[in-house]
């Protein structure tokens, strides 16, 4: 979770037993893809209501080593994202975050400075998951770049939640 600039990105910071150049053991996206899309919200119940109701998602709680839960939000039995609690982070509104794959995050964290974009909280592991960063564009857009060891991202293939969500809401 970027802490320097109020956003957030739920992964656990804790640190990972692999190396940051280790060779993911998941089927890794194509670098430049998106990956993993994460909800932070102040009410993690009401937000699993809505989403399990309006798109069909189902839930799957896990304890993260720090404190608190994350939570896998699924489709037909696949991860297609997480969501989690939004906790001692005043000011911080309830927000989506989409994370694009790269073959490193600390490289393409020191790109986006070279191109003008902030870097919100540096490269980091992801316990054996991944290493990521959150990323910040030059017009204020906020993003993670993740880079996959042993969790490439959504399971569903051609998996766009955007686009999931909006034909929910259109189709309705």
């Amino acid at each position: 979770k970027s802490k320097s600039s109020g956003k957030s990105s739920s992964k656990s910071s804790t640190n990972s037993k692999s190396s940051p150049g280790a060779e993911p053991k998941a089927a890794a996206f194509p670098p430049g893809t998106f990956s993993w899309i994460e909800l932070g919200t102040t009410d993690a119940t009401a937000a699993k209501k809505f989403y399990g109701e309006l798109i069909g998602w189902t839930f799957a709680d896990s304890p993260m080593p720090q404190g608190g839960v994350y939570t896998m939000v699924q489709l037909g039995g696949k991860d297609v994202g997480g969501l989690y609690k939004l906790e001692n982070r005043p000011g911080v509104p309830p927000h989506w975050l989409s994370y694009v794959a790269v073959r490193d995050a600390s490289l393409a964290a020191k790109k986006a400075v070279e191109c003008g974009g902030k870097i919100l909280q540096d490269a980091f592991d992801v316990m054996d998951a991944g290493r990521m960063a959150v990323l910040e564009d030059p017009s204020g857009a906020v993003f993670a770049v993740w880079q996959a060891k042993n969790h490439a991202g959504a399971g569903v293939a051609g998996n766009r939640i955007g686009d999931r969500i909006a034909v929910a809401v259109v189709g309705s």
